[in-house]
C-alpha cells in the first residue's frame, strides 16, 4: 500500500511539473512558482517507537533540504510537509499534534484508510484519464459524487480526492485566473469561510493565495464552489 501511494504523489508531483530532487528521497520543487513538499507515510500498524522515529528523522530531513538550498530561509518558508497518515482508526489528536507542530516544515497530514486507497486504485485503472492530475480534477467536481459525500460521508476513492485537494495547495491552485479576479475571489472564499468558522482554513487560504497575486501571473481556474463545498463537507463530517 506505501508504494502505490508513492507512486501517486510522485506521479501526481511530476504532472503539477514539480521536479523531484535526485538527492533528497521525496522531496519535490518548483521554484518557478517558488513552490516546495516533503512527503512521508505513517502506518497504523507501525509501533510507538517507530513513530518516535519518525519524528526524529524529521530533524534529519530538515536539515537535509537547509543544507542543499542556496536561499535556505525561502525554501523553509514555502515548504509543506505532506504527511500520509494510514490508518482504520484515525487518532485525531495525533493528527492535531503533527499538524500543530512548529518545529521544521509545516505538515499538513492526510488521513487514509486502505479501502479509499484500493478504491482509488481500482476507480482510476477503469478510467478514461491516463494521469492522476485529470482524474482528480475530472471527479472533484462530480456534483452527484459530492451530494452522496455529503450524505452518508463514505470512505471511498471520491473522499480521498477530496483530502488531497483539502491539503495539497497546488491542486486547488492549479487552474487560470488573473490576479484581480483572484483577489476577488480571495474575499468571497474568506467571508463564506468565516461564516463557517472555518478560521484555519482562512490563514492557510491567505498564505497559499498571496503568493500568487503577488506574482501577478496568469493562473488556471479555480473553482471557488467546490473548494468550498469540499471544506465545509469535510468540516461537517468531522463533527
Amino acid at each position: 500500500m506505501n508504494d502505490y501511494l508513492t507512486q501517486i504523489y510522485t506521479q501526481l508531483f511530476a504532472e503539477l511539473n514539480y521536479t523531484r530532487d535526485s538527492l533528497i528521497p521525496n522531496f519535490f520543487f518548483n521554484t518557478e512558482k517558488n513552490s516546495f513538499y516533503c512527503c512521508s507515510i505513517i502506518n497504523e500498524t507501525e509501533n510507538e517507537v517507530l513513530v518516535e522515529k519518525w519524528m526524529s528523522e524529521q530533524k534529519n530531513l530538515f536539515q537535509t533540504v537547509m543544507e542543499k538550498q542556496a536561499n535556505p530561509q525561502r525554501v523553509k518558508n514555502n515548504t509543506t510537509h505532506l504527511v500520509f497518515y494510514l490508518t482504520e482508526n484515525e487518532n485525531k489528536n495525533f493528527v492535531y499534534e503533527l499538524e500543530e507542530d512548529e518545529y521544521y516544515f509545516k505538515k499538513n497530514v492526510i488521513v487514509l484508510n486502505h479501502s479509499e486507497i484500493r478504491d482509488f486504485e481500482n476507480r482510476f485503472t477503469d478510467s478514461p484519464f491516463e494521469t492522476y492530475k485529470l482524474f482528480l480534477e475530472n471527479i472533484v467536481d462530480s456534483h452527484d459524487l459530492f451530494e452522496n459525500y455529503k450524505k452518508y460521508g463514505n470512505k471511498d476513492f471520491y473522499s480521498m480526492i477530496l483530502k488531497f485537494y483539502i491539503k495539497i495547495p497546488s491542486l486547488y491552485l492549479s487552474k487560470s485566473v488573473s490576479s484581480n479576479e483572484l483577489e476577488t475571489l480571495k474575499e468571497s472564499i474568506e467571508k463564506k469561510l468565516e461564516e463557517e468558522e472555518l478560521v484555519d482554513f482562512v490563514n492557510q487560504l491567505n498564505e497559499d493565495i498571496d503568493k500568487y497575486i503577488k506574482s501577478d501571473k496568469e493562473l488556471k481556474n479555480i473553482d471557488a464552489e467546490t473548494i468550498l463545498d469540499i471544506w465545509i463537507g469535510e468540516n461537517d463530517n468531522e463533527k
